[in-house]
């Protein structure tokens, strides 16, 4: 799983190919259609499952800890540098979304990405914002992130990407 999820990070649901997949997963393409029948797209689900999987256990269960929130958005932060190993590796939520993913994988997508402003929210509301100001700060907040992401992704300059991180508690608390 981790090759695949490393081919479709770095080459985006349309660049993907079958052949590209194959090698990077070191199966012959009879056994990816075994394990992914229909091919390339029940890959990319497996791959944006996973993904979201891990970045609610490793990210947004910090939102859940019993610590003091300023710590949880801190945790939140240090993790999120871990998760993309300071801003060089791309997010599959950016990758996969260029071009015209299939609509199941889209939808995966859009789940993983309201799953990650809703957590976020939920730490500003805490802080006493109100339900409309939290969703703007949210928002905002990964907006942020990915911007930053794309940006280290063109540029290999990861400092958008600290100072994301950095401004985590001030955009949400």
């Amino acid at each position: 799983m981790d090759r695949l999820i490393d081919v479709f990070r770095q080459e985006g649901f349309e660049g993907a190919s079958l052949a590209r997949l194959q090698d990077a997963s070191g199966l012959k393409r009879s056994s990816l259609y075994h394990r992914f029948p229909d091919g390339k797209n029940d890959m990319a689900c497996a791959v944006v499952a996973e993904v979201t999987n891990r970045f609610g256990t490793r990210i947004l269960a910090a939102a859940d800890s019993d610590s003091p929130l300023e710590h949880r958005v801190g945790d939140i932060g240090r993790n999120l540098v871990g998760f993309y190993d300071d801003g060089h590796l791309p997010c599959l939520l950016d990758t996969m979304s260029i071009g015209r993913p299939a609509k199941d994988v889209a939808e995966l997508l859009d789940q993983a990405t309201t799953a990650w402003i809703n957590a976020l929210a939920g730490l500003s509301r805490e802080a006493g914002h109100s339900r409309r100001e939290a969703q703007i700060r949210a928002t905002d907040a990964v907006v942020a992130i990915q911007g930053a992401l794309v940006l280290a992704r063109i540029t290999g300059d990861r400092s958008a990407f600290e100072r994301a991180i950095t401004a985590l508690p001030e955009r949400l608390l």
